[in-house]
Formats: structure tokens, C-alpha cells, sequence
């Protein structure tokens, strides 16, 4: 079953959205929760980009993300998947004010110390920007929002 999204609800360009989504639960030796994995996809410029987003168990920092599946243009958008762009999501937080802005930058870059804001991808403006509506999304109340309120919560006990 999936739901079709109207243009107001789909900043991320997917039009459908599954009423499931499966999501991964990291443990350590003790068998106590150290990242939640969540899949997420939206549109660049040229393809839709697919991605797992690795968070604390606080339900708001990032501790990694993989675009696993896209097909941006070599060198600019399909930069997505180079470690040292990836590795400025790590510590950032996935929420301000109930929404996210893990991807805002762009020229002039992430202002230094920015707890949300990575750097744009330099000549891949559009799939800069499908990265943030990505972000919008499934980190909104149609994604993973209503699970992650939960979990920030305490849903999820660690034990």
C-alpha cells in the first residue's frame, strides 16, 4: 500500500510514498541501540537519489549518510557519494524548529559552527537542493517525523 502525494506535500519529488518502511536498529555487544538507519530517496537533476541516514538514538543527529543509488552527473551532483562531502553530515542535527536543514549552503558555504548547515555541492545546485527537500521529507510529519517524535520521546527504552 503507498499513498500519492500531491505537490504541497512532496517537496522531495517521489509523488508516492510507501504506507511502510522498513528501518534499521544498530546495536551494540550489550544488544543497547546505537544509530537508527533510515532509507531515504528524492530527486536530484537527473535521477532519483537513494540513501540511508544513520541517527543517534536522540532521533536528531546524524552519524552518517550513504547515497547508495543515484545517477547525478560525474564530478558535480554525483558527488554525492564522495566520503569527504558525506562526512560533514556527521554531528549535524536533522532538526530546527520541526524541520529539517541538514543540506542548506550553497555559495559561500556552511557558516562555521552551523549545527544544521553543510556545505552545498560546488556546480550541482538542483541536486544540492534534492538533498535538502530529501532531508524535508522524510524527516517531516509524512516521513519519519511522527516515528522520530517518538522516539526523542523515549519509544525506543534501549533495552
Amino acid at each position: 500500500m503507498s499513498t500519492t502525494l500531491d505537490a504541497s506535500q512532496d517537496p522531495a519529488g517521489i509523488k508516492r510514498r510507501s504506507n511502510v518502511a522498513e528501518i534499521y536498529l544498530v546495536r551494540d555487544e550489550q544488544k543497547r541501540i546505537q544509530k537508527i538507519v533510515l532509507p531515504i530517496y528524492g530527486n536530484g537533476l537527473w535521477s532519483m537519489m537513494y540513501a540511508f541516514v544513520a541517527l543517534d538514538t536522540d532521533g536528531r543527529t546524524v552519524k552518517g549518510i550513504t547515497y547508495y543509488d543515484q545517477g547525478e552527473t560525474p564530478g558535480l551532483g554525483g558527488e554525492v557519494e564522495n566520503p569527504n562531502w558525506r562526512a560533514q553530515f556527521v554531528g549535524k542535527k536533522s532538526a530546527r524548529r520541526q524541520r529539517p536543514a541538514c543540506a542548506e549552503g550553497g555559495k559561500g558555504g556552511a557558516r562555521p559552527g552551523d549545527e544544521f548547515a553543510v556545505d552545498g555541492l560546488s556546480g550541482a545546485t538542483l541536486t544540492s537542493n534534492g538533498v535538502q527537500h530529501s532531508f524535508d521529507f522524510w524527516m517531516g510529519e509524512l516521513g519519519f517525523g511522527p516515528f522520530l517524535k517518538n522516539v526523542r520521546e523515549g519509544a525506543l527504552n534501549n533495552g
